[in-house]
């Protein structure tokens, strides 16, 4: 799912859920999943169709936080 579309759904009141963990193909990397109401998942995509990641969580947790999520959930 793309930023833009994520965002949309925030605005639009949409229940969504944000879960945030370590990438299962590349430990050292953070990968950011989307689960809609309706229980379908999906990562978390730039406007060029290509995964989000990155090593550093803390850039995960800002870019979160600027799309304007205030929840998320951490799997360690």
């Amino acid at each position: 799912m793309k930023i833009s579309e994520v965002k949309e759904k925030i605005l639009a009141n949409e229940t969504i859920a944000i879960e945030m963990m370590r990438n299962p193909a590349e430990l050292s990397e953070w990968v950011i999943w989307i689960r809609e109401g309706d229980g379908k998942s999906f990562l978390l995509m730039d406007e060029f169709d290509g995964v989000m990641t990155t090593t550093d969580a803390n850039q995960a947790l800002l870019l979160l936080r600027s799309m304007g999520i205030k929840q998320a959930n951490v799997v360690l």
